[in-house]
């Protein structure tokens, strides 16, 4: 086989793999519009001026149907008709036809891939579906159904998620904006389908030491030596941290006023028995909107533990200010109806 005509044939090959990802991603019908850019992409890669012609559209036409013996209940069927196509010389000159015994193989491996593909898809979706009818079994409160938009975003950007830690992941999303209704943006739902599975054991783990400063989630970093900048810096360049490396929270208690620091079920009380106003500046990295929401929806909560070290730490650190730490019973209208007993206290 001469040179040019090896050429030809990879380009050939390179075109018909272009036209199998672009249809399993788009999934339409006409792809008139994107085969100059095909012809351009093949032409560079080889450095041959050719010219591509396809004489019929290809379409895949898949349909769901809701009957099936497996579990999910979900089963589908791909039919696709490819038409012929043929590489011709910049003259006009047919070179090689793409409608021949030989690329039967070809054309059928592209099949199987793009029944498997979307396959694999709804069986993804089904999973992260039935996890979520699991968890809401138990549920004693209302929820409500998404948005159809909110929920077309959502299985679009989770259905390609097969790791089953990930699929519970987003099942608690799914559930989090069934009961809280848009909680959740939609850039917090494509910013999670970008996360690896690293990223992601690197915000479980800050999440320990994550507690609620006013309206922001932040981490204090003067309080503990476990949260590494490397850590921080990842979580930065992803959206999910804020970038600014030095933020301080500020709280003014007034003279024989308090204040309250809270996590899910501690809270600690700042009281102020002096004559006198006094400030308190925490360092803090601060969580973006978007990361506030994902951890919220995921139910990532700070340590109980480190939530009581870190008001130990705050007690030393203050002590012209009363710091006590108390079990929460229940908090309603923004009030909080707390156990008597201090938790920092040496008797306890």
């Amino acid at each position: 086989m001469k040179i040019d005509e090896i050429r030809i044939f990879l380009i050939s090959l390179l075109t018909l793999c272009i036209m199998a990802v672009l249809i399993i991603i788009s999934q339409v019908t006409v792809l008139e519009q994107w085969l100059s850019i095909i012809v351009d992409v093949a032409s560079a890669v080889f450095g041959v001026g050719s010219a591509v012609t396809f004489t019929k559209s290809i379409s895949i036409t898949t349909s769901i149907k809701n009957k099936s013996k497996d579990n999910n209940k979900i089963k589908i069927e791909g039919q696709s008709q490819v038409g012929q196509a043929s590489i011709v010389t910049q003259q006009g000159n047919v070179i090689n036809n793409f409608a021949n015994n030989d690329n039967k193989n070809i054309i059928k491996a592209i099949e199987i891939f793009t029944e498997s593909f979307n396959k694999l898809q709804i069986n993804n979706t089904a999973e992260i579906v039935k996890l979520t009818i699991e968890q809401l079994k138990t549920e004693k409160n209302n929820v409500n159904k998404p948005s159809d938009d909110w929920l077309m975003k959502f299985f679009r950007y989770s259905q390609e998620v097969s790791d089953l830690d990930f699929q519970k992941v987003w099942s608690d999303v799914l559930l989090y904006e069934m009961k809280n209704p848009n909680s959740i943006k939609v850039r917090a739902l494509e910013e999670l389908s970008w996360m690896s599975k690293e990223e992601m054991l690197i915000l479980e783990k800050l999440s320990r030491y994550s507690f609620k400063f006013g309206d922001i989630i932040g981490i204090p970093t003067d309080y503990t030596n476990d949260v590494q900048f490397i850590e921080l810096s990842q979580l930065a360049d992803i959206g999910i941290i804020k970038s600014e490396s030095m933020m301080t929270w500020q709280m003014t208690i007034d003279t024989k006023s308090n204040s309250n620091i809270v996590n899910k079920y501690f809270v600690i009380l700042i009281s102020n028995e002096t004559e006198k106003s006094i400030k308190i500046d925490i360092p803090i990295r601060g969580y973006t909107e978007i990361g506030s929401q994902i951890i919220k929806s995921i139910g990532l909560t700070s340590s109980d533990m480190e939530f009581k070290n870190f008001a130990s730490h705050l007690k030393d650190k203050h002590k012209q200010l009363k710091i006590s730490l108390h079990r929460i019973n229940y908090i309603k209208d923004n009030q909080i109806n707390y156990q008597k007993q201090d938790l920092l206290s040496p008797h306890y």
